[in-house]
């Protein structure tokens, strides 16, 4: 699994079966909804420019119509995609996958960071496997589906 960072608000999470790595592979992009959205409506739409004779992140960025950061032109830490409530962008093998849709936030979060920080405050609401609460940063309305169990 790779995870490639489009923008500041959104990366693709990658993962290449190893059985056919020429192959389209299975696409996960996160990031808030506002930016995922057309990403993932480009991804749906040109997945049959996918060419077994070219590279992947060619074949990326000819599928979801954009090119990725170059790291020659962009500073990683303008990149952020680190958890704002613990800081560190692995959880043990976990990545934050969570996003505030508003615009002018974005921030990414582990969904049992968020989920802790939620079931912290005394505002917030559950339904069913879900919890409702504002955002750390914003104040925003944000959601987060209960942590699963191990």
């Amino acid at each position: 699994m790779r995870r490639i960072a489009i923008g500041n608000n959104a990366s693709v999470k990658v993962e290449v079966d190893p059985r056919h790595p020429k192959m389209l592979p299975d696409c996960c992009l996160l990031g808030a909804e506002h930016v995922v959205t057309p990403l993932r409506n480009k991804l749906n739409a040109n997945m049959h420019l996918w060419s077994p004779d070219l590279s992947l992140l060619s074949n990326l960025c000819d599928v979801l119509e954009t090119q990725f950061p170059s790291p020659s032109t962009h500073d990683k830490s303008s990149l952020s995609v680190e958890c704002g409530i613990c800081y560190s962008f692995r959880l043990e093998t976990r990545i934050p996958d969570q996003v505030c849709n508003d615009p002018r936030c974005g921030q990414p979060f582990h969904q049992d960071c968020l989920y802790q920080w939620l079931r912290a405050l005394p505002s917030t609401r559950q339904s069913f496997n879900v919890v409702f609460g504002e955002c750390p940063y914003c104040s925003q309305p944000i959601t987060v589906k209960m942590a699963p169990q191990q």
